[in-house]
């Protein structure tokens, strides 16, 4: 029996492996194009649409120096305009598992496989892959409309 065939949205980030286990989904993807990081006009749809992505907590955010000197817990907001792409599909996922799950508590991380191939891995404390899957179809198709 053969792997199941994800399809792709045009975009930024292909699928290169996804899979799940009885607490985690996970998606390996490949950055592509020139523009891996998450720019202002993306920011700015992604609140349009997503606005509580501003106000997810973030391990990540934590070094920036704006965050430091407020003395204040780091949010994925401080840190949006210039994110990774897949970092942003990790978030955009948790948000779309809070919205489908009220009162819970989810969360995820990202890290690199591959630097020189731009790639990297995005786990979320789901074991349904179906937030995961949609968060990256609705970035690619956010950054098609930024093209």
């Amino acid at each position: 029996m053969g792997r199941p065939h994800y399809q792709v949205a045009p975009g930024r980030l292909k699928i290169l492996r996804c899979g799940s286990d009885d607490h985690f989904a996970w998606a390996d993807l490949a950055i592509l194009g020139t523009q891996p990081v998450v720019t202002p006009e993306l920011a700015n749809l992604l609140l349009e649409h997503y606005p509580s992505l501003a106000q997810h907590a973030c391990k990540n955010a934590g070094s920036g120096a704006r965050a430091q000197a407020q003395d204040v817990p780091a949010t994925f907001g401080d840190r949006l305009t210039g994110a990774l792409l897949p970092h942003a599909a990790e978030h955009l996922a948790i948000e779309l598992l809070v919205r489908a799950y009220p009162g819970q508590v989810f969360a995820g991380n990202t890290r690199w496989i591959s630097r020189e191939k731009q790639q990297m891995r995005v786990r979320i404390s789901s074991p349904s892959q179906a937030a995961l899957l949609e968060a990256i179809e609705v970035l690619n198709g956010l950054l098609a409309s930024c093209q």
